[in-house]
């Protein structure tokens, strides 16, 4: 299995490494949203963000 990270391409062959990637990938790839539910995670995130940050003195 080729995993791509920020700053290089890692091969991975052991079988618990392989293992621990695709179950991570899979976290990652049912957690992904789309199109309307995409933008409006943003525009809670942003307004979540506008909150915090007007907070702070």
């Amino acid at each position: 299995m080729t995993v791509e990270t920020f700053t290089r391409e890692m091969t991975l062959t052991g079988a618990d490494e392989v293992r621990a990637y695709a179950e991570i990938f899979g976290a990652f790839e049912r957690a992904a949203v789309f199109g309307d539910e995409a933008r409006d995670l943003v525009r809670r995130a942003a307004h979540y963000l506008e909150n915090v940050l007007g907070s702070i003195h």
